[in-house]
């Protein structure tokens, strides 16, 4: 099916927004959709975008990267949208990027990355590694030292971020004297504090996401460890997710481009307009805050071009710039736009304490520096440079799929474990009722030597240490005991009687029914 270029409804202009709204990453990323809602109201309250409302369709990516292809397929395919706001982990973003790019619409991202990717079909609204890491990473060996503890969820994010952190490290004199990577739906961090615990380093530099960071700042906290002692800096974490810590995280630090805390007055009426609009308890952050703004500059891109089509909006949105609630934004010629680096240290009530910041906007260098330099061979670099990515990515999901079969094996062995045992048991059961069925007691007739012989086939037969028949006498008032066998002394008892007077509630439970 060919993509569809006109998105118009009959209520007027469709765009899709596509985020987790369940699973491990749904607290950090369901508040971008409120960003993006309130952003899209405030549009049609102004008149709409070419004279046409926004009417956007949500949808749950649940945190899993085959979802949001499904669901980005989906919104182009059949519900014939060109432009979709989303995705929060590269995972996701990647597994979205060839679907776009086939089906030729635009998916506008609004959160920090690791780089190393451009596409004609995606706008990256959040940091590059050169505007978030570098200058965090150039802080802390300024501050705190040299010696570097890496933390991060186990997918492309945080293994590629390592990569750049662990060379520039080694250009500054730093090390890594430690690296851990977790699933992103890890709770116990026992071990990786163990490690940082023995190996003494000067700092953790946490790229985990979602909600794992709760667990490990707790956890932390508990380990008697302080941001004293062994500070985090995370590149993760921001004012939603200190929501769920309480003062697990006081005196840590994040490296963003953008804080609730800046006092400004165009981020203080940000921060008043969407606390009236989904409560005085929410906060912004930075991917928020992006998740908004991005909204204005693909209206500012369709308003240039004069179009809802993909082409003419992507040729239009480059250049285009929007008073952001952290500072003005471009959009550049490489999809990137230029952000200031904040650095914030972690306030008691969740917020930060801005202790470091750029002078001006940082040039959004998605290449590392090489797409800058002059030279003759950079677009093979360059080139070079997208697979170490993509090799990363296509590692993590290598290693996901082999645990995946590993888990899947090993449920098989367990099934065909159970059916042997069952099988075994199968063939005990029908061997004891065979032999029950030659008994000459039985078909004599002998009751007693019967009975005995029943009950203790049944200990035999259910692997059980004793069996008995019991009788109700003629006024369903007692039970007697036709025959009890105990395998422990291996001996027969017979006519103990158990009134229901004296046992009501024993009674109740097992013989509930009409006696």
């Amino acid at each position: 099916m060919l993509p569809l270029n006109q998105p118009s409804s009959a209520s007027g202009v469709r765009v899709g927004i596509l985020h987790s709204q369940t699973g491990t990453i749904a607290l950090s990323e369901r508040p971008l959709i409120d960003a993006a809602l309130m952003a899209i109201a405030q549009i049609n309250q102004a008149g709409g975008v070419l004279g046409e409302p926004i009417e956007p369709l949500v949808v749950d990516g649940a945190s899993d990267p085959a979802e949001f292809a499904r669901q980005a397929q989906q919104l182009i395919q059949f519900e014939g949208i060109t432009t979709i706001f989303g995705c929060w982990t590269s995972a996701t973003r990647k597994a979205v990027k060839p679907i776009v790019e086939t089906l030729n619409a635009l998916l506008w991202y609004p959160v920090q990355y690791e780089g190393l990717e451009q596409s004609t079909n995606i706008f990256y609204t959040g940091a590059c590694p050169n505007q978030q890491v570098e200058p965090a990473v150039s802080w802390l060996l300024s501050h705190k030292g040299k010696r570097f503890y890496l933390l991060g969820s186990d997918y492309v994010f945080p293994r590629t971020l390592n990569k750049i952190i662990t060379c520039q490290l080694k250009q500054q004199s730093g090390e890594v004297v430690g690296e851990d990577y977790v699933d992103l739906a890890e709770t116990d961090f026992s071990g990786a504090i163990a490690r940082i615990q023995q190996t003494q380093p000067d700092v953790v530099f946490n790229t985990l996401n979602g909600q794992g960071n709760q667990f490990f700042y707790r956890q932390y906290r508990d380990a008697g460890i302080t941001a004293e002692d062994i500070p985090i800096l995370a590149v993760s974490v921001a004012e939603v997710e200190l929501q769920t810590m309480e003062d697990a995280a006081v005196g840590h630090y994040a490296s963003w481009s953008y804080f609730q805390s800046l006092n400004t007055p165009k981020n203080n009426r940000f921060v008043q307009e969407f606390q009236a609009r989904y409560g005085t308890d929410r906060v912004t952050s930075d991917p928020i805050e992006a998740a908004y703004s991005q909204v204005f500059l693909w209206k500012l891109a369709v308003e240039s071009a004069q179009s809802f089509t993909v082409d003419q909006v992507r040729l239009a949105a480059y250049g285009q710039s929007f008073a952001a609630p952290g500072g003005l934004i471009q959009i550049q010629p490489n999809h990137h736009v230029g952000k200031h680096s904040y650095i914030g240290q972690v306030l008691p009530g969740g917020q930060f304490q801005v202790i470091h910041r750029s002078q001006t906007p940082i040039k959004p260098l998605p290449w590392l520096g090489v797409e800058e330099l002059n030279f003759n061979q950079s677009d093979l670099v360059i080139e070079m440079l997208s697979q170490v990515s993509q090799g990363i990515q296509e590692t993590w999901l290598s290693e996901q799929k082999s645990r995946q079969l590993e888990a899947l094996t090993q449920k098989l062995q367990q099934a065909e474990q159970a059916l042997r045992e069952s099988a075994i048991a199968l063939r005990n059961h029908n061997r004891v009722l065979t032999q029950l069925a030659k008994s000459p007691a039985i078909h004599q007739g002998d009751l007693n030597a019967a009975f005995a012989e029943i009950t203790q086939a049944g200990v035999q037969s259910l692997g059980v240490e004793r069996t008995g028949i019991w009788l109700f006498d003629k006024t369903g008032s007692k039970l007697q005991c036709l025959d009890l066998f105990d395998k422990n002394h291996n001996q027969h008892s017979q006519g103990i009687e158990l009134a229901v007077a004296d046992y009501p509630t024993y009674f109740n439970l097992k013989f509930p029914f009409d006696k």
